[in-house]
């Protein structure tokens, strides 16, 4: 049994989203990261709807990766051709992903997604456009819960992606796949599928198109019922961010531009605040951490003696 639901409760839906998150305020001149794919094409269709209601300008942008030959200039074509027919604004760019992973020694979705999103950054910049919207769903977000859970990952890894993150935001992310194919059908939208997609040797498509069915046996609403998790999640980290932030701040002191934390007052903490506060004090300086280095850092702070561990930022 399909378990979708009707064009105007998707279109509500995400509605309520944009409230709920402050995704978009009234006046704003908003970019779409256009793919071709259902996903973005939803998306455009959607903003152009309610467009009227939030008086938005709407303008899209569509990035070709120099990858997948044909195919990829086909995806160009189709997204040059639909931005004519709705009368949406679209710049194009370009860039050779596959030279500039060798030259950068990274992967090539990572290359290609550093690239695409200097393009967009470029793009509304010279714009004046702001936010950027991205057509993630909440089936993305339930992948990528899994992927990170499989992997290794700690409850602040496991939140999901998040409704907005500075000038991104995500429309989408409350509604399924099977949910914008459903709004594409009815509403006879054309859309470009990536081949690539198919292809089980990437994580990802392992867990959309292998692990998901068959939690989908056992319950038909699981993206639903992980997304609440990452919802309670997110609301739990949001207070004990506060909570570690708070503690931190009376823990801490600047010198010669660096920051230092008492040991003795560190080890006090119970293991998972020291941890927190750890990391809240790494994103107040603008850096990053990985699981490793905390747990790392736990160690030197249980230990005696004078000890220093360098931390991201």
């Amino acid at each position: 049994m399909r378990l979708v639901m009707g064009p105007e409760a998707f279109l509500e839906r995400v509605r309520k989203t944009v409230e709920e998150h402050r995704l978009l305020e009234r006046g704003n001149r908003v970019l779409v990261a256009l793919s071709g794919g259902v996903d973005s094409v939803v998306l455009l269709h959607v903003l152009l709807r309610l467009a009227p209601r939030y008086s938005l300008g709407v303008e899209a942008a569509h990035f070709h990766h120099g990858l997948r030959g044909d195919e990829a200039d086909r995806d160009q074509a189709f997204v040059e051709h639909l931005c004519r027919e709705w009368g949406v604004h679209l710049e194009v760019g370009r860039g050779e992903v596959a030279e500039l992973a060798r030259e950068r020694g990274r992967g090539v979705e990572e290359a290609a997604r550093e690239a695409r999103y200097a393009f967009l950054r470029t793009v509304m910049e010279e714009r004046g456009l702001s936010p950027l919207a991205v057509a993630h769903t909440l089936s993305d977000a339930v992948e990528t819960f899994f992927m990170r859970l499989i992997k290794g990952a700690s409850p602040y890894g496991l939140r999901g992606i998040l409704p907005r993150k500075g000038e991104v935001v995500r429309p989408l992310i409350d509604v399924t796949r099977e949910e914008v194919e459903e709004y594409a059908r009815i509403h006879g939208l054309s859309y470009v599928e990536d081949s690539t997609n198919r292809d089980l040797a990437r994580f990802r498509n392992w867990v959309r198109w292998r692990l998901l069915p068959l939690l989908k046996e056992q319950n038909p609403k699981v993206e639903r019922a992980v997304g609440r998790f990452m919802e309670i999640l997110r609301e739990e980290d949001n207070l004990l961010r506060e909570r570690a932030r708070s503690i931190g701040l009376s823990l801490s002191r600047e010198r010669e531009g660096e920051v230092e934390l008492s040991r003795s007052s560190l080890a006090e903490l119970p293991k998972g605040m020291r941890r927190r506060v750890v990391l809240e004090l790494i994103h107040s300086l603008g850096g990053d951490a990985r699981w490793t280095h905390l747990e790392t850092l736990g160690y030197l702070v249980e230990g005696e003696g004078e000890a220093r561990v360098h931390l991201p930022g």
